[in-house]
């Protein structure tokens, strides 16, 4: 529904998506809040403008939240979002379509990634955990999609599309400065806990893994078979250095 056409019916989504995350907390769970960077390549600008502001807000809450609880709650951790907005982009039916090309595919993701790290730099300094951002990156780039989440997406698509997103996110962390944070400790337990395994596994082959706890909403189940889409690192780089 945030792909309608109708923005009227995108920006009452977006609502209810921000009441039951924010608003409402606990009714839906924090990582739904990856939603809102899907839009940042919406034709019209106050749909984005609109997820960005979302975003920011609840990133800001879940940063009070962790502030105050005075322990380490996984669930509340701002950049806890950033495995599911992975997620969601590489199984993107339009991003495994195989008559986009990769650099378009890449330029798309760079502008969903702007807006996600755009709503950490409002966080205050020490708590923009950068470096933990960077461990996810590295971490995801080894990991793969449960073959059951995967659907009939190919192996080869998926490496692809993983491989352009981790590669956009690490460059964007230093454009942006990000990597050069002060008091950016990083995550120090195993990543494992900070990425769940119900989205991402270890290893380069996907695995069958049981999806239970996989809303439908956050995976298109229903992607048919796609051909594999060559990637350009040179057009790529050349995308993100020449902005």
């Amino acid at each position: 529904l945030l792909y309608d056409e109708d923005t009227k019916v995108k920006s009452i989504i977006m609502k209810k998506l921000y009441k039951g995350t924010a608003k409402q907390q606990g009714k839906l769970p924090f990582y739904y809040a990856s939603m809102f960077a899907l839009v940042a390549n919406d034709a019209e600008p106050s749909v984005a403008d609109q997820g960005k502001s979302y975003l920011r807000n609840v990133v800001l809450l879940m940063n009070r939240l962790k502030t105050h609880s005075g322990k380490t709650n996984l669930s509340i951790l701002p950049e806890r979002l950033l495995p599911w907005l992975i997620f969601m982009l590489v199984l993107h039916e339009e991003y495994t379509n195989p008559e986009v090309e990769s650099t378009s595919v890449s330029i798309c993701f760079k502008k969903c990634l702007e807006l996600f790290l755009s709503a950490i730099t409002h966080l205050p300094a020490d708590d923009q955990n950068t470096a933990a951002i960077l461990q996810i990156f590295e971490y995801v780039r080894k990991c793969s999609i449960p073959r059951d989440l995967a659907g009939d997406v190919p192996g080869s698509t998926l490496s692809r599309n993983v491989g352009l997103i981790t590669e956009v996110g690490q460059r964007l962390l230093v454009k942006m400065g990000l990597n050069r944070k002060h008091g950016s400790k990083g995550f120090a337990g195993s990543l494992k806990r900070l990425v769940e395994s119900k989205i991402f596994c270890e290893g380069e082959q996907s695995l069958a893994s049981d999806s239970i706890g996989v809303d439908s909403n956050l995976h298109s189940s229903e992607v048919k078979g796609k051909k594999r889409i060559s990637s350009s690192k040179d057009d790529l780089a050349n995308e993100l250095d020449g902005d």
